[in-house]
């Protein structure tokens, strides 16, 4: 049997809007003040889902987020290093966690987020 802590399960934060066009590489555009849910995926800090724009889920990077959602802001860089030396950190969505770590809706530290650990 697994443990309780592998088994998490994938939380979504629903109500955000588009604060501007979302263009895919593909040509694909979506307009502004489109419903979003995001889904931040376990174990995969590098990879946020976005429902609700079409039937499958689109795939971007979280330090987009702040370019598309209200919400979400990149912290300082002197943030981000104090984060690192109080061994406490916080995640996308305001949680605290470890700096290596995810908060309880699965949502990745800022610094895993932009790739810093």
């Amino acid at each position: 049997m697994l443990k309780k802590s592998f088994l998490k399960k994938i939380e979504a934060a629903s109500g955000y809007k588009l604060t501007k066009v979302l263009k895919l590489k593909s040509g694909e555009s979506f307009p502004e003040g489109a419903s979003v849910t995001i889904k931040f995926l376990p174990n995969e800090p590098r990879k946020v889902e976005l429902h609700g724009l079409r039937d499958t889920p689109i795939i971007i990077s979280p330090s987009s987020l702040p370019s598309y959602f209200k919400g979400f802001k990149i912290p300082s860089p002197t943030t981000l290093n104090k984060w690192v030396s109080d061994g406490i950190a916080k995640t996308m969505t305001g949680k605290q966690c470890e700096p290596d770590g995810y908060g309880s809706d699965n949502s990745p530290s800022w610094l895993l987020a932009l790739g810093l650990i």
